[in-house]
Order: C-alpha cells, then sequence, then structure tokens
C-alpha cells in the first residue's frame, strides 16, 4: 500500500485482507459425523432382513405377531414348535416353477419377536404329478413297523 515504509505491513492489513472462509470445512466435518453416527446405528441395531415380494423388510426383534404378518404381506403357510419352546410361524411363497425358494421362520416367545430364521428349499425333485394326487388326497399308503 502507499505510504507504508518497506517491509512493514499496512495500517489496515488485518481489516483489508481477505481470510479464507472455514464455514465448508465444519459443515463437511459436520456431515461426516452425522454418517458416521447413522451407520453406526444401523450396524449395531439387531434387525433380521427378509426378501419379500414387495423387497426387504427389516423386522425387529420385540415386534407382534400381527406387525411380523403385516410386513410379510401374506398369511403364514404353516407352524411349528423350536426345540427351544418358541412357537414359529413360517411364511413364504413355495412354488414348484423357480428351482429355488425361501422360507422364513419367525419365532416367539410370549408373543413377541425372538428371531428369524431362514430356509433355502428346492422343488426340483418334487414329481409335479404325485404333489397332485397328494393334494387330491390319493397320496400313497406308508406302513410303519
Amino acid at each position: 500500500m502507499a505510504g507504508s515504509p518497506a517491509g512493514e505491513p499496512p495500517i489496515f492489513g488485518a481489516v483489508l485482507e481477505r481470510r479464507r472462509s472455514r464455514w465448508p470445512l465444519w459443515v463437511a466435518a459436520a456431515a461426516a459425523f452425522v454418517t458416521a453416527g447413522t451407520l453406526f446405528a444401523r450396524t449395531t441395531r439387531r434387525t433380521f432382513p427378509v426378501v419379500t415380494p414387495f423387497g426387504v423388510r427389516h423386522f425387529q426383534p420385540g415386534m407382534a405377531g400381527a406387525d411380523v404378518q403385516a410386513l410379510m404381506g401374506a398369511g403364514p403357510i404353516g407352524t411349528t414348535r423350536s426345540d427351544d419352546g418358541h412357537d414359529c410361524v413360517t411364511y413364504g411363497h413355495p412354488s414348484l416353477k423357480v428351482p429355488f425358494f425361501t422360507l422364513y421362520d419367525a419365532c416367539f416367545q410370549d408373543g413377541k419377536l425372538v428371531r428369524v430364521d431362514e430356509r433355502k428349499l428346492s422343488a426340483q425333485s418334487v414329481d409335479p404329478e404325485a404333489l397332485k394326487r397328494w393334494v387330491e388326497g390319493q397320496a400313497p399308503k406308508v406302513e410303519r413297523p
């Protein structure tokens, strides 16, 4: 600037000098922190991912049976009792038209979801004619000793 001795900063140099703003850095750091926190929360929360005809649904422990059925989008195809005493309800869409299909066993204790087990099954070895006879009540008699 004019009027300053050589080598000395101008009198209003601190005011006139443009400093680079640091707000983009702070915004990026805050976004990274929020993203990391969200990912950590989603991965530490225990859920059971299930593929339904309507997409992937995540079931949480403690859900009621009606909530599970509503997310599955279809009624159960069977019920069983597991070895550890849980009441399990089977959901899925068995088909002879595809080589493999998946069944899910939603197991409950005191009416609350405890776990979801996945079973991949194949219908390739099933003879459609034998299955049709079985459904029509013409199943072969099995003799037991």
